[in-house]
């Protein structure tokens, strides 16, 4: 079994953090996360769009 704090945030000398830089840290972090994972959601939904006029044409040109 193993235990691992969850309250405040600490630094190696055992400090506690301010709670806001644990909170720019953790943004920071996130927004690094969201920042990646955007050229792959706009790659995806450029594919969709596309799909969207295909379907729309097709539609468009039946009898």
């Amino acid at each position: 079994m193993s235990s691992e704090r969850v309250g405040p945030a600490y630094r190696d000398a055992g400090t506690i953090r301010e709670r806001a830089a644990a909170d720019r840290e953790r943004l920071a972090r996130e927004l690094a996360a969201a920042k990646a994972k955007l050229p792959r959601q706009q790659k995806n939904a450029a594919a969709t769009q596309r799909r969207i006029a295909e379907l729309q044409d097709e539609l468009s040109s039946e009898p």
